[in-house]
Parts: structure tokens; C-alpha cells; sequence
């Protein structure tokens, strides 16, 4: 059995899965199996996989019927022989010692195979400074303290660069929501951290990102899943939040109220479509458990933890409608 499954998702990258394949035949570590979900692609990606792969035992093809990025990184967790996962986006590609660095992690801190650890690599970009966490080499206890110090981490929390465990998540049956095409990737790592006991970083440079709105990776931010993922994370946080990181949790949750509300009222939606849209968050029970009741102990509330800690649901949206139509005009000035 080999020591790495490696899936790759895949759809419409005839232009750009040679390199990303390579990329994974090239590693110093070679004993991995690498699993390819092609997705429905309509060009020509499967010519080129099949090219490429040339028999390659290592390898399985998967074609699909599309139905998206979560569902195909799904398949690749259920066929995946190894217990130890590792997610590639097919616009990217890695440099020689990823793997290497991964297992040389797992050999060093003495996990086991039934350890429920979570390693994470660095990602590397095309930037300033290269990289876009600067990780040490550290291991923290548990989520918060890790949050803590990677203050960032949540505004970009992709599938690669972590070393996933396949008994977690078949134990738990946590896979990727496929009803949902925001965020879906967030809501995974934050249900997946509930069962791991310790949280490893690697300084490393070896995954390198490809910032692409094209491919599997993007769609568009629609209310109905701006919604959804709001109504998620205010049903998760509660559970996974300590007095350490409370506050670290409270601002990530009321970032995205703003941007809820921002695009209700940014959209071309009829009024009652945007009361119904703002109401079905604030009725939200850990609303008013979690978060409001925190934003009041704050001695320095902003304008929108005021508006927000409105018991009247009718004075809140007149009010909050008029707060983000005076930020619109102010977003427009400044630009």
C-alpha cells in the first residue's frame, strides 16, 4: 500500500495538468498513489492525463459526470488506498521534497499512522515574501493556540498543504459539502480540527500556488451560499471556541456578517427579499447566544456591533440598510 494518496481534481486543464502531474512523478518521496478525478471536463484533459500517466500503475483515471470540485475531491477520499491524504489543485504544482517533507515530519514528531495530527506546509506564491503564512517549525496543543499566532489563517484555508487523515474522516464521515460552492473548504478544516489533537507547521516552500479564478476553484459569491456558510459557521464556532480565542472567532464571524449584508443590500433583490434574507440570520439562535453576547462585553463596540445588538428585527434593517448604503458611497469615493 503505498505511503501517500495524492488527489487531484481536475476539470478543463489541458493547458496546464501536464506540469501539475510532472510535478508529482518528480518528487523524491515517490512512494505515493496519485489519484486523478476528471471531472467532466469538455476539452481535451483526458487526451492529455492518459498521456502523460502512460500506464503508470501509480495512477487512477477517474472519469465523471460534472458535479464540482467537492464532489470529486469526495470520490478521491473514498477510493484512496492510503490513510495519509493529501489534496493538489491541478492549476498548481509542487516542487521535489513535498512529500519528503511531509513524511520527514511524520518520522521526526513519532506519528503514528492511528495519530490524529494535522500537518500543514506553508504555501508558497509568486509575492513580496514568497510565502503566505511563514510558518515555524512548531507543534501546538490544540486549534486556539495555533489561531492565535496565525491570525490570517481563516481568510485563506485551502485543501492543500495539509496532511489529512482518511480514518477521521470516514470515522466521522466528514467530507466536502457539496451543495455548497463558497467556502466549502473552510467549513471542511474547521469540522475536520474538532478531531485532531495536534496541530504541526513546517516551514517549507515546496507547494506552489497558482492564483486562478479559472478551473474548479472559483464561483460566484451568491446570497443563498454567503447565507448557508454564515448559518454553518455560527453553528460550529460556538462548539470549537475557548476564552483564548473568543475573540479571534467574533471578528471572524462578524467579517462575515459584513460581507452578508454588504451584498444583500448591494443586490438588486426586492425589499422583502432582502428583510427575509437578513432576518433568517439574525433569528439564528447562536447569534444571540454567541456573538451578540460577547460584542457587549467589549468596551469598544464599532458602529455595526451597535447596530447589530438591535433586539427590533424591523429597526435593525432600516438601520443596517442605510449603514451600507452610506458605506457603498464611500467605497465609490474612495476608489
Amino acid at each position: 500500500m503505498a505511503f501517500f494518496s495524492i488527489i487531484i481534481p481536475i476539470y478543463n486543464a489541458e493547458s496546464y495538468i501536464e506540469k501539475c502531474i510532472r510535478s508529482v512523478f518528480n518528487q523524491t518521496f515517490n512512494d505515493f498513489e496519485l489519484i486523478l478525478i476528471n471531472d467532466g471536463s469538455i476539452d481535451n484533459t483526458y487526451e492529455v492525463i492518459q498521456s502523460i500517466v502512460n500506464g503508470d500503475s501509480r495512477v487512477k483515471i477517474i472519469n465523471k459526470l460534472n458535479n464540482g470540485v467537492s464532489s470529486a475531491r469526495n470520490d478521491g477520499i473514498r477510493l484512496a488506498k492510503s490513510n495519509n491524504l493529501l489534496f493538489v489543485d491541478a492549476d498548481d504544482y509542487l516542487y521535489e521534497n513535498y512529500l519528503q517533507i511531509f513524511y520527514k515530519a511524520l518520522i521526526e514528531n513519532e506519528l503514528t499512522n492511528d495519530s490524529n495530527a494535522l500537518i500543514i506546509q506553508d504555501v508558497y506564491k509568486k509575492s513580496i515574501n514568497g510565502r503566505y503564512f511563514n510558518y515555524a517549525n512548531k507543534q501546538y496543543l490544540n486549534f486556539a493556540s495555533f489561531s492565535e499566532e496565525n491570525i490570517n489563517f481563516l481568510k485563506f484555508c485551502p485543501p492543500f498543504a495539509k496532511l489529512y487523515r482518511k480514518d477521521i474522516l470516514i470515522k466521522n464521515e466528514l467530507f466536502f459539502d457539496e451543495k455548497s460552492t463558497y467556502q466549502e473548504d473552510l467549513m471542511f478544516f474547521l469540522y475536520y480540527i474538532d478531531f485532531v489533537n495536534s496541530i504541526f507547521t513546517v516551514k517549507s516552500d515546496q507547494y506552489r500556488y497558482i492564483d486562478s479564478l479559472g478551473g474548479l476553484t472559483y464561483a460566484p459569491k451568491k446570497l443563498d451560499n454567503l447565507k448557508s456558510n454564515l448559518t454553518n459557521f455560527l453553528s460550529i464556532i460556538p462548539k470549537i471556541s475557548t476564552n483564548s480565542n473568543i475573540s479571534f472567532y467574533s471578528d471572524f464571524l462578524l467579517s462575515k456578517y459584513d460581507q452578508f449584508f454588504l451584498q444583500v443590500f448591494s443586490s438588486h433583490l426586492k425589499k422583502s427579499q432582502r428583510f427575509n434574507h437578513i432576518y433568517g440570520v439574525l433569528k439564528n439562535r447562536s447569534f444571540k447566544e454567541f456573538s451578540v453576547a460577547y460584542w457587549m462585553t467589549l468596551e469598544k463596540k464599532t458602529i455595526l456591533i451597535r447596530l447589530l445588538s438591535i433586539g427590533n428585527s424591523k429597526i435593525l434593517y432600516l438601520l443596517l440598510s442605510n449603514y451600507y448604503y452610506f458605506k457603498q458611497i464611500k467605497n465609490k469615493i474612495s476608489r
